[in-house]
């Protein structure tokens, strides 16, 4: 509760005077619903005595609020939300102690419950844009606006009192709830009523994660298409590296599913990024599967034209061979012949060297 600021009142001319003060915490925002649900607390301020617990300055927020001079009101009242009684708070309730002064504590009675919409038409829009693009495209740096009107009245609704102070002391995880401005307004029943806009953003943490992932998203696309680049200039492919792209085709749903509050399909982040990058990686599968089946069809092709290149050599071969029998032939007949003579000469020689002279 540290940091609790009064408001100013000096402009409905109630600066003292008894009021009613609001400690508030958001305890749902659905983006798909388009509302928040917040938790208020009332306390009184600048009441002539008070019956908060006795160990109301033992806390820390007690310690806060009893020093802006700030405590469980006497008496009754009732507070209405956007035109509507919404809550009444009665003073019987309250279980005091032995010398009436002070409560027992503080019960879930104390406190109650709103749910308000989110805010379409704002200062900061023209009806072109809302037309043209929803607020949620613009996730994770989509901004949210809620409105609501504060009226606080007596017990028997015969006086308006004013409202001390506004203190957004908690959030939720993944959304910054913040109060962007506090006005003084006028209706039919108070002069009194406070006009407040509230402004939901999603938190650091969830815009880092989100931009991450699309980051993440692009350097798994841009790796796809150098592989394919690569596989044009290098070596031909296995084909085992087509589970390259049908595995991050497969992950990138899952990669935009693990975003926190990702709305629907259609976001900007969409346009520029998940498409971009599945249509990269499904061009990239198709060029390596080319590649491969290209490369598989020339080899082919390559081992086709050995094969004939060996068949037609031995048959050359053999052709050649069966021109040349006739040489052949004539070369055994002859080397026959001077055989023949040679073996005549030496029977002549050898008969003539065994006669009588």
């Amino acid at each position: 509760m540290s940091g609790v600021q009064l408001i100013d009142n000096a402009d409905v001319g109630e600066t003292s005077a008894p009021g009613i003060g609001f400690a508030l915490v958001p305890t749902d925002i659905s983006i798909p619903t388009m509302s928040v649900t917040l938790n208020w607390w009332p306390t009184g301020c600048n009441q002539p005595h008070d019956v908060s617990p006795e160990n109301w300055t033992d806390t820390a927020s007690g310690r806060a609020l009893a020093q802006l001079g700030c405590g469980q009101t006497p008496d009754s009242f009732n507070v209405w939300v956007d035109s509507n009684p919404y809550y009444s708070w009665n003073v019987s309730s309250i279980l005091l102690q032995g010398d009436g002064r002070s409560s027992i504590s503080f019960r879930p009675e104390q406190t109650f419950d709103t749910t308000h919409n989110f805010t379409w038409i704002s200062v900061e829009e023209s009806l072109a844009f809302r037309r043209q693009h929803s607020i949620s495209a613009w996730y994770p740096f989509d901004k949210y606006t809620v409105t609501t009107t504060l009226e606080v009245f007596s017990g028997d609704n015969s006086t308006s009192l004013p409202i001390s102070f506004l203190h957004l002391y908690g959030g939720l995880s993944g959304y910054n709830l913040a109060i962007k401005s506090i006005d003084h307004v006028r209706t039919s029943r108070t002069d009194q009523a406070l006009y407040v806009v509230f402004t939901i953003q999603r938190c650091i943490g969830v815009k880092l994660f989100a931009l991450t992932i699309f980051l993440t998203d692009y350097s798994l696309a841009a790796a796809m298409v150098w592989v394919a680049v690569c596989a044009h200039f290098g070596r031909p492919l296995p084909e085992s590296v087509l589970f390259l792209p049908i595995t991050n085709i497969l992950l990138l749903p899952q990669l935009r599913a693990s975003m926190p509050g990702v709305p629907d399909f259609g976001m900007f982040m969409d346009l520029f990024g998940y498409y971009v990058n599945i249509l990269a990686i499904v061009f990239s599968a198709m060029f390596m599967f080319f590649k491969i089946v290209g490369g598989r069809y020339r080899g082919h092709r390559v081992h086709g034209h050995s094969d004939s290149d060996v068949e037609s050599t031995w048959f050359d071969h053999s052709a050649s061979s069966a021109e040349k029998p006739n040489a052949f032939l004539l070369t055994t007949i002859d080397n026959v012949k001077i055989e023949k003579v040679c073996a005549t000469v030496e029977h002549i020689e050898h008969a003539d060297a065994e006669s009588p002279a």
